[in-house]
């Protein structure tokens, strides 16, 4: 019952939210990186992901990244409330693609291909954005959240434009049903934390042990399905590039393990160009390596 009520609130204010111009959402944004900053939001996790991450700072330097990081996920999160009800033009005139003819020319030869990204950047504008001027059918690999509410209102934006959403444990039906019969594009991201850390693959990212997922090799040399990387560059306030690297154009011609590594050292590069907004408040390295 405390839920229901919660998200009832919760989803009038995100639809009073959603109806404001953006210079009146980032003033909301501003208060809740204040907010953010009084209490302390996952301050612990923050911290310790960015220390491992990158010993050679100082923590002068570690801290003012995790100041930035708070006010750019105050953005994101209101950002994100405001797709609830963004225009198409405006989503337009805020998140740019390049280098799509890349995608052209896999359509143009009836080639399905696997899109990874990293939670970098506000990924659900990016997502909004993308779904309108992306030729192929687009199919975003994804781990439903525990509220059912929530889930379907997310479900919901998600999908308005087009986008189609496929659970996680559901992915080898997606691509068994879409193999040659439609030209395809599954999004999966590279980033997430797998739940059993026993079945993971585990490789060496961002100075640390981490438990990276199998799917987009498996896939990609199950069906040879190429591989491009969407590149997000935050250009100023609520504004992002979307850069399409054609990163694998020939999976079968790489070694087991090796597509992941470069999906993994590719996300790698870009985080450590530009720390500020990838997903800091994760608890990205919970699991530890097992012992053989």
């Amino acid at each position: 019952m405390i839920s229901a009520i919660g998200y009832y609130v919760f989803y009038g204010f995100a639809q009073f939210i959603s109806i404001l111009p953006f210079s009146c959402i980032y003033l909301f944004a501003d208060l809740l990186y204040i907010l953010l900053r009084i209490t302390g939001y996952r301050s612990k996790i923050i911290l310790n992901n960015l220390r491992n991450s990158f010993p050679e700072k100082s923590e002068k330097e570690i801290q003012k990244i995790r100041k930035e990081y708070l006010h750019f996920m105050a953005d994101y999160i209101l950002e994100s409330i405001k797709g609830i009800t963004i225009s198409k033009e405006e989503i337009s005139n805020r998140v740019r693609v390049s280098n799509i003819e890349i995608l052209y020319h896999y359509k143009n030869i009836n080639q399905s291909i696997i899109a990874t990204a990293g939670h970098y950047g506000n990924w659900e504008m990016c997502g909004l954005g993308a779904s309108l001027v992306i030729p192929q059918p687009l199919i975003g690999v994804y781990k439903p959240l525990t509220n059912v509410r929530f889930e379907k209102l997310m479900g919901k934006v998600r999908q308005k434009w087009g986008l189609e959403l496929v659970p996680m444990w559901e992915v080898a039906d997606s691509f068994e049903k879409s193999h040659n019969k439609r030209t395809t594009i599954h999004i999966m991201v590279g980033d997430q934390s797998p739940s059993d850390p026993n079945k993971a693959y585990w490789t060496r990212f961002l100075n640390q042990d981490t438990a990276y997922h199998y799917g987009i090799e498996k896939y990609a040399r199950r069906y040879n399905y190429p591989v491009v990387f969407c590149k997000v560059n935050c250009i100023k306030r609520g504004h992002y590039h979307i850069e399409i690297i054609d990163l694998i154009p020939s999976p079968n011609e790489h070694n087991p393990n090796e597509i992941t590594e470069i999906c993994k050292n590719y996300l790698e590069q870009i985080i450590k160009d530009n720390p500020v907004p990838w997903l800091w408040s994760h608890n990205r390295w919970k699991h530890k390596k097992p012992t053989t």
